[in-house]
């Protein structure tokens, strides 16, 4: 069976002393249901446009676990994006960097540090998994994404949160822009990969079917994804 969690994944990052906490209306930021309960929080930072979690608890000890960072518009940086299910036999856990522009992680010392550390945790993993069909095309190859043995829920919790500090640190320390031809390219590749993530990744009917359809799609539209703005 699965252990006690000592500490959800969000939690962490309330933690950080980089990250500020953006209000949201309370309506937006919890949400429950007859067995089921949700939460969504946004944070700002001065070199990201937003970092958004929502984490989903439902019947039987399920749990969904989601987060997106993204960079600012100027900065064609990855994406960070993570997503954990859990189940009281197994735990799924998977990291995606998403970026048109492969090869800023031979060139960024962070990002090398980062599929590096990633390769290194992935050492938990029971078995890997294979990214899914539509997102390969858009993330870089990683090794973090597979099953994880139940009773390392809180390593792979705490795992996670250590590649979003090394994601972090190369945002952080990167010295100048990128060309105006490069960021325009990078803005388009990123509009049409957050489309295409919501409509393509289980996640928004995971969501809906434990808290509702309507609370879902504004979550999912309005804050994660921004497809009504």
């Amino acid at each position: 069976m699965l252990p006690k969690i000592n500490k959800n994944i969000a939690e962490y990052f309330a933690d950080k002393p980089y990250l500020n906490t953006r209000k949201i209306p309370d309506k937006v930021s919890k949400r429950r249901k007859l067995f089921c309960k949700g939460q969504v929080k946004i944070y700002d930072n001065p070199k990201m446009r937003k970092f958004v979690t929502l984490s989903v608890k439902g019947y039987n000890v399920y749990q969904y676990d989601f987060g997106i960072a993204y960079p600012l518009r100027t900065k064609a940086y990855p994406m960070f994006i993570y997503q954990i299910i859990t189940t009281p036999r197994r735990v799924l856990a998977l990291t995606h960097y998403a970026t048109n522009i492969k090869d800023v992680f031979e060139s960024n010392e962070s990002l090398v540090k980062l599929l590096e550390t990633d390769t290194k945790h992935a050492d938990i993993l029971l078995k890997p998994f294979e990214p899914q069909e539509f997102l390969r095309k858009d993330i870089v190859q990683n090794s973090f994404n597979g099953l994880v043995r139940t009773h390392d829920v809180n390593t792979a919790h705490e795992k996670i949160v250590d590649l979003f500090e090394i994601w972090y640190s190369g945002l952080d320390n990167l010295e100048s822009d990128p060309s105006n031809s490069i960021v325009s390219d990078y803005t388009m590749w990123a509009d049409q990969f957050r489309n295409s993530f919501y409509y393509q990744d289980y996640g928004f009917n995971v969501v809906s079917r434990y808290l509702g359809i309507k609370w879902t799609k504004e979550v999912f539209e309005k804050y994660v994804f921004e497809i009504l703005l």
